[in-house]
């Protein structure tokens, strides 16, 4: 039986092995910029899909940063409030990674209330593959205020991916988005 085992290991580190020479797409940025082809796409804008309307997205892209430290305000809301009072946050968005490759989508709503800032929905992360494409978020939350002022809501963006190549990012989806705070 250890013989048996020993041998079902000698056979990984081999696949192992020569698994380490193959181009990895997310890994290797000479094996993305070689090999991944992207076909570019007409983005349309607000107008286009929605005559007559504006968009509520401060920004259409997202650019990819290793650093996981370039947070991009996608979505802001103001409102005054008082203590007691519940904000329903409510967040509908789409993001379209036309990259070829894998990209971490990350994404959170912060408060800033009094000088204070402090996130009312964690950040979180998903990835985006090539295959997915488009991804949607849809979060709702509820805030309890506990002191008076003028509070500010943002939604922000990050992305980031290993196979990131100068100038890339990750596109926010004009006019299919919308973010609300609502006293309940």
């Amino acid at each position: 039986m250890i013989l048996k085992g020993l041998g079902l290991i000698a056979i990984l580190i081999m696949a192992c092995a020569k698994f380490k020479n193959f181009p990895h797409p997310v890994a290797d940025v000479s094996y993305a910029a070689k090999y991944i082809h992207k076909t570019p796409r007409p983005t349309k804008t607000c107008e286009e899909n929605y005559p007559g309307e504006t968009p509520e997205e401060l920004v259409d892209r997202i650019p990819l940063d290793k650093t996981y430290k370039t947070f991009v305000p996608l979505y802001k809301v103001n409102l005054s409030v008082t203590p007691g009072q519940r904000i329903l946050l409510v967040l509908s968005m789409e993001i379209t990674n036309d990259l070829g490759y894998p990209v971490m989508l990350g994404y959170g709503i912060r408060r800033t209330l009094n000088g204070t800032t402090d996130y009312v929905y964690p950040r979180v992360g998903t990835n985006i593959t090539q295959e997915q494409h488009h991804y949607g978020v849809h979060v709702t939350q509820i805030d309890h205020i506990k002191e008076s002022g003028d509070v500010t809501y943002e939604v922000i963006g990050y992305a980031a991916s290993s196979g990131e190549l100068p100038g890339e990012f990750l596109n926010v989806e004009q006019c299919y988005g919308k973010f609300e705070a609502e006293i309940i």
